[in-house]
């Protein structure tokens, strides 16, 4: 009798007490939401998955691959959440390859969505506060997390070659990260300390005018995957230097974005360099940018087919996945990379 469980509420699964106690200690959330049709759930998907109600699920990053590659109790429990989903909806390209290691086959594509209007070009005041703090007059944004994975150190050395040609430009450096004390260390090494403008961790209303206020952005240069950082500055219509793959994104869209590539220190530097010497170029560059994420991340475009499916989800419609190329057998391509992965992995548990 469900009185043995301490008197669970009616939507909390017996079997999930049992698996996952420690997580109903978010109780007063999963009440919360009881009274909503379906849910949109993303980076702690798993908190609708325990309150029981119809759900959609998405993915923001490390929720999908390194959480659910784990095997405690959460990467079990996020595999479940994700799995158990009326559909997973996945906008990033490395997912399908996540979904065929984890066994999952549910998987639909919709553009990630954003505010058109809250993401837009315009001016903004900080740009004066810059100048008047660094006597600077070319501003070079990231607000990517500083660590590792990013390769945040490709950017920095491009823009130190751009820095010794170009004296007047500043780096604006969003101080964030694991690994945040590292650049410090690096930017000294470069001798360019001097010519950053550090800005804490913000909101996205901040955010925005952090963006408005930059002549460009220099992103990531590891996965090949532009993430919301990239999406932010280019509906602010701010031109983004990074490396990302094109043919993935020429798959899924009607045509990749139209951001600058640049995967070597000297990529960067010439693309600065480019951007620097042409406002008319960095004018084209951004607006590119800007109509293709209105096209193809605007929430007025997109946001009906996300309404559509959440509809579809409260009336307690499924879907057949049955037809997915994820349930293809592994091929043997797949079935080598995944042994040389394992054969070279560190000793389980390894979760940093």
């Amino acid at each position: 009798p469900r009185t043995e469980y301490h008197d669970l509420p009616d939507f909390i699964r017996e079997e999930d007490f049992l698996n996952w106690p420690d997580y109903l200690a978010q109780m007063p959330t999963m009440k919360a939401v009881q009274d909503i049709d379906a849910l949109l759930a993303l980076q702690r998907p798993y908190l609708a998955y325990l309150s029981n109600r119809p759900y959609l699920a998405a993915q923001m990053g490390g929720d999908f691959w390194l959480d659910c590659s784990r095997d405690d109790m959460l990467g079990r429990l996020m595999r479940k959440t994700y799995n158990h989903a009326t559909a997973f909806i996945m906008s990033n390209p490395w997912s399908l390859s996540h979904a065929r290691r984890y066994g999952m086959n549910n998987l639909v594509f919709l553009q990630a969505i954003f505010d058109e209007e809250f993401y837009s070009p315009g001016t903004s005041d900080v740009r004066k506060e810059w100048e008047q703090k660094s006597g600077g007059s070319f501003f070079v944004i990231s607000t990517a997390r500083l660590d590792d994975w990013k390769r945040n150190d490709i950017g920095l050395d491009g823009f130190a070659r751009f820095l010794a040609k170009n004296p007047d430009a500043r780096l604006v450096l969003m101080y964030w990260g694991e690994k945040k004390e590292n650049f410090l260390s690096k930017l000294s090494g470069l001798g360019i300390e001097d010519r950053v403008i550090f800005l804490p961790f913000s909101g996205k209303a901040k955010l925005v005018e952090y963006l408005r206020g930059a002549d460009c952005m220099i992103d990531q240069f590891s996965y090949g995957n532009f993430g919301f950082t990239a999406v932010e500055a280019m509906g602010c219509g701010l031109p983004v230097i990074l490396r990302f793959v094109k043919d993935q994104y020429d798959s899924l869209y009607e045509g990749a974005p139209p951001m600058i590539y640049a995967e070597t220190p000297e990529h960067v530097s010439k693309a600065l360099e480019k951007l620097y010497e042409s406002k008319d170029y960095r004018k084209d560059v951004g607006q590119g940018q800007r109509t293709w994420f209105v096209e193809n991340m605007g929430a007025r475009t997109w946001g009906e087919r996300y309404s559509n499916l959440l509809i579809a989800t409260a009336l307690g419609h499924t879907f057949d996945f049955g037809n997915s190329p994820l349930t293809a057998p592994l091929t043997r391509e797949e079935i080598e990379y995944h042994e040389d992965q394992l054969d070279n992995a560190p000793d389980f548990p390894n979760y940093m």
